[in-house]
Order: C-alpha cells, then structure tokens, then sequence
C-alpha cells in the first residue's frame, strides 16, 4: 500500500507545502505595503508640522533620513522624495536664533 500510494503522498506535500509558501509571500507583502504606507504617512506629519513652523530640528531630520531610508527600500518613492528634499533644506532652528 504504501509503495503503491507513495508519489501520491509525495505530490500532496509539495502541493501543500506550495499553497503555505504562497500565503506566507502575500502576508509579508500586505505587512510590508503597510509599513511603507505608514512611513508615508508619518513623514507626511512630520512635513507638514516643520512647515508650519518654518524649521527642521537635527534629530527629526536624522529620523526623517532613517525612515526615508527605509521606505525607499521598500519600494516607495515619488512625492516623499520632494518631501523629503525639502526638509533637508530646512534650517535646524527657528530665524534669528543662533
């Protein structure tokens, strides 16, 4: 019996095993489209608020720079990538303080 049915068994394995590995792709790219969703919107955030007060602290853009990073490697690009050219160009402090 078992020699008789053992490629069956075989084929269902590797049937099986294939659907776990699908699903397993399409969970880390719905994880990763929400990171970069997430970054997106959050150096968004950080955009606007630094606009408003017309200054770009080092340290939120040492963070911008780490998160910009990241979301390009996850595959981002396009607006951020003004956004984030404008913030650098920012000065590090308020005008008139030194």
């Amino acid at each position: 019996w078992v020699i008789k049915y053992w490629l069956a068994w075989v084929f269902g394995l590797v049937i099986a095993a294939g659907g776990c590995l699908c699903r397993w792709f399409k969970r880390r790219h719905n994880i990763e489209l929400g990171l970069r969703a997430l970054l997106r919107d959050r150096m968004c955030q950080i955009y606007d608020n630094c606009a408003d007060k017309g200054f770009c602290p080092r340290y939120t853009k040492e963070s911008i720079e780490e998160m910009y990073t990241q979301y390009h490697a996850l595959g981002g690009n396009g607006y951020i990538t003004e956004i984030y050219g404008e913030l650098m160009k920012m000065p590090d402090r308020p005008q008139g303080e030194k």
